[in-house]
């Protein structure tokens, strides 16, 4: 017989997602990519209107 401790810590963790850590990577590598895109607009932006 399991340990009640146990028991309740491996439910826990069959209820959570989990990923792989090269997906985490890959999903990290996609978020800096959008971030220095959205960055490279606002200073865009941030041009056009001084230009306005």
């Amino acid at each position: 017989m399991e340990n009640p401790i146990t028991q309740l810590i491996r439910q826990g963790l069959q209820e959570m997602e989990f990923v792989s850590l090269e997906d985490f990577e890959i999903q990290k590598e996609v978020l800096n990519r959008l971030r220095e895109k959205v960055h490279a607009l606002e200073m865009r932006v941030a041009e056009l209107e001084k230009r306005s």
